[in-house]
């Protein structure tokens, strides 16, 4: 299906789609960083990708998430950065301080990669059951954003394609 074919029921399937598999990839969090996890009903919608804003999360972290299988494809993930952080101190067993100096060091990087890693590995395989196709997940890639990173070249799409975003919260106890 093109992206620009989508309509209310399209957009209605995704969203209900993307509600089941969160359910199953926030146990997957919630068990690794031993923590109730609680994730919003969905929204999604179609958007020329320059035109995505996300400027509220700033500053943020990008997880890119490719798939393979039946249908290949690339997720991106957007973080603020002061969550992952937060969820980082609850793996870590530290005090849930964010601190304005964070930095994302070799061992944040590969820990938040581990969380995104079972998280997406959990969303992936429950979304192929839903949907009868075959996605297996690559390696997440953490990318703490910078100014000059734009979404539409980690995707590897031109700015004016269209992508369906969908919109959750997930919070953590």
């Amino acid at each position: 299906m093109n992206i620009n074919d989508f309509n209310a029921n399209n957009l209605y399937a995704i969203k209900e789609a993307h509600k089941l598999a969160m359910v199953t990839s926030g146990s997957a969090v919630a068990s690794l960083l031993n923590a109730s996890v609680w994730i919003t009903n969905p929204e999604a919608s179609v958007h020329r990708i320059m035109d995505f804003i996300y400027a509220e999360l700033a500053p943020t972290v990008f997880v890119k998430v490719s798939y393979t299988g039946d249908k290949p494809g690339t997720l991106v993930l957007i973080f603020k950065q002061e969550d992952a952080q937060l969820m980082l101190c609850q793996l870590m067993g530290m005090p849930l301080v964010a601190t304005p100096d964070f930095a994302f060091d070799e061992i944040n990087t590969s820990a938040f990669n581990e969380v995104i890693n079972q998280m997406m590995t959990s969303y992936l395989t429950e979304m192929s059951g839903l949907i009868g196709q075959v996605a297996m997940i690559s390696e997440a890639e953490v990318l703490p954003n910078s100014a000059s990173q734009n979404i539409f070249a980690l995707m590897e799409l031109n700015p004016d394609d269209n992508i369906c975003a969908v919109y959750s919260d997930l919070r953590i106890d």
